[in-house]
């Protein structure tokens, strides 16, 4: 399938409730906040490889089922409220896990391996919550033992990128994780800040770029990662950010916060409008 590029109600359209979902670290926001506005629902959410706002907003609108991730935060904003009222109302799974699984999960994934071998967990308490985690003797040194994990291949990969060209070849800065969720993910809808023919040619030092055959849809939004900084823009909307922790607070105040500045709005200008009042 070659690249298509689209709008973000064309890209989201074609996510199905149910799919198992995973997100980079630098959040393609604006496609979480249409998952919102279309009411999808089940999502199976895989942060790489931990989670922030976008498990928090998406747990708070009831749109996800389960959380695969080495941590959910908000970092310095605190605690992920709405993600833990979730949890303990039973009304999203927890999945734990740690950065260094599902990095390797997914590279798994994306090698087409039904399950990898990794370091680290014995002893955890992760291994006493899940249940899809073997402890077997390590084939070659079976005095120790060694952990098998189900390798990730997420229906949808999110991701932001710098810029695509006419071919859906996409810039990212490099040592991130998208080239990862692309490769391991059936299908990845990439937002960018332009589309441009030499989008390549302004390739900097440390830059990757991702083939445009592990891409299908490109939406160019250029504020996609709002409210946190993008591309060229080192500052948060940290007016937008306080608004939202502060209606996080209690269920009834979250809830109020998603229908009127995320489901009522008519798209992401009016989204932007909004988003800090």
């Amino acid at each position: 399938m070659s690249t298509q590029f689209t709008t973000l109600e064309r890209a989201i359209s074609q996510v199905a409730d149910g799919s198992r979902v995973a997100f980079s670290k630098l959040y393609p926001m604006a496609l979480v906040r249409e998952l919102i506005r279309q009411g999808k629902r089940d999502l199976r959410f895989v942060g790489m490889p931990i989670a922030g706002l976008a498990a928090d907003l998406l747990a708070a609108s009831g749109s996800l089922a389960s959380v695969e991730t080495g941590a959910v935060t908000l970092g310095p904003l605190g605690a992920a409220r709405s993600y833990q009222r979730a949890v303990r109302e039973g009304a999203v799974k927890a999945l734990p896990s740690s950065c260094s699984v599902i990095v390797s999960a997914l590279t798994g994934g994306s090698l087409g391996q039904p399950f990898v071998a990794v370091p680290g967990l014995i002893g955890s308490g992760i291994l006493r919550e899940r249940d899809d985690f073997l402890v077997i003797p390590n084939p070659y040194e079976p005095e120790f033992d060694i952990v098998l994990v189900p390798s990730i291949q997420p229906d949808v990969a999110f991701i932001h990128a710098a810029a695509a060209d006419a071919e859906g070849n996409l810039l990212v800065d490099g040592g991130g994780d998208e080239a990862l969720l692309a490769r391991a993910a059936r299908r990845t809808i990439a937002t960018v800040e332009s589309v441009s023919p030499e989008a390549l040619d302004r390739r900097a030092r440390g830059s990757e770029i991702i083939s445009g055959a592990y891409v299908d849809f490109v939406v160019a939004e250029p504020r996609s990662t709002h409210p946190f900084p993008g591309y060229g823009d080192k500052t948060p909307d940290r007016a937008a950010l306080q608004a939202y922790v502060a209606a996080s607070a209690t269920p009834a105040e979250i809830a109020a916060y998603i229908d009127r500045v995320i489901r009522s709005s008519g798209g992401e200008a009016d989204y932007l409008a909004k988003a800090a009042l």
